[in-house]
């Protein structure tokens, strides 16, 4: 059984297959993840939220467009900080691989929280 099933048996979507990520959902988390080691011990985590907002813990989270971002991206560093940078808000996976496409290690690293 896939991770994100056991963790989020009332999912309503499947997760994202995106090159180098595997799921890493976890159950104490709002919704399912899939993450990528991008260089020693730094991951991007892509958080993948309901594809019905009205079954997300945070249905609002948008930009001020109005857009229900159902897609975080963050940064982990556990060996470096404490928490997760949150880098960007997606409404759909093509953003987020866009995303990523353009920036490399360095960029990611230099990026500010947007929390």
């Amino acid at each position: 059984m896939l991770n994100y099933k056991y963790c989020f048996p009332d999912y309503d979507d499947t997760l994202p297959s995106l090159e180098g990520f595997s799921d890493c959902s976890y159950k104490n988390d709002t919704c399912p993840s899939i993450s990528k080691e991008i260089n020693k011990d730094v991951y991007l985590i892509l958080y993948c939220d309901y594809k019905n907002p009205n079954l997300s813990e945070y249905p609002n989270i948008d930009t001020g467009n109005g857009v229900y971002n159902r897609f975080v991206l963050m940064l982990d560093q556990p060996m470096v900080e404490c928490n997760a940078k949150l880098l960007e808000l997606f409404p759909t996976i093509e953003d987020v691989e866009q995303f990523i496409s353009k920036h490399t290690l360095e960029d990611f690293l230099n990026m500010e929280d947007q929390t």
